[in-house]
């Protein structure tokens, strides 16, 4: 059933309705998380939040789809999209301290897996800008500097190494 809401609500881009069937999917990954359709649903559930706009939700649920899937594919796909709706939920001020941190955590490990694991992948440099950014945010300067420059010594032109060069001057 929720799958069907699912698809009507992609279809409508109607949020409520989005962020109703992410919720459908929460309650059946609590009460079936473990059978063999729960991976599918798992995907499910992390993309209606992400669409719903329930970015910091979305992080949290993506994490977990790269945790408990074994398709490298599937790990990669999650943990850069991990990294992308933690970035969104960052931007949004009204981000409570706790949720800032622990999306501020969530950029730092899953952003080093991915790069770990894609090193070539062309997001490689904005999840670099990312992690950098998450040191300069919580006020370690001397680490987000070192990363800054880092990232500019190794893309001197790209959009994010140029960022980076300007931002290791102001930390």
């Amino acid at each position: 059933i929720a799958t069907r809401a699912h698809v009507a609500a992609k279809a409508s881009q109607a949020q409520t309705a989005l962020s109703h069937v992410a919720d459908a999917y929460r309650a059946y990954l609590s009460r079936f998380g473990t059978t063999p359709a729960a991976g599918d649903i798992r995907e499910n559930w992390a993309e209606s939040l992400l669409a719903a706009k329930r970015s910091f939700d979305a992080g949290k649920a993506y994490e977990e789809l790269e945790g408990a899937t074994k398709k490298p594919d599937t790990k990669k796909l999650a943990r850069l999209n991990a990294v992308a709706s933690y970035q969104q939920a960052i931007e949004d001020p009204a981000l409570g301290r706790l949720d800032r941190v622990v999306a501020w955590g969530g950029i730092r490990s899953l952003g080093r897996r991915f790069i770990q694991g894609t090193p070539s992948d062309p997001a490689v440099p904005g999840i670099k800008l990312s992690i950098a950014r998450s040191y300069y945010e919580t006020g370690d300067y001397e680490t987000a500097a070192e990363l800054f420059f880092g990232l500019a010594r190794q893309f001197p032109t790209s959009n994010e190494g140029v960022a980076g060069a300007n931002l290791c001057l102001d930390a």
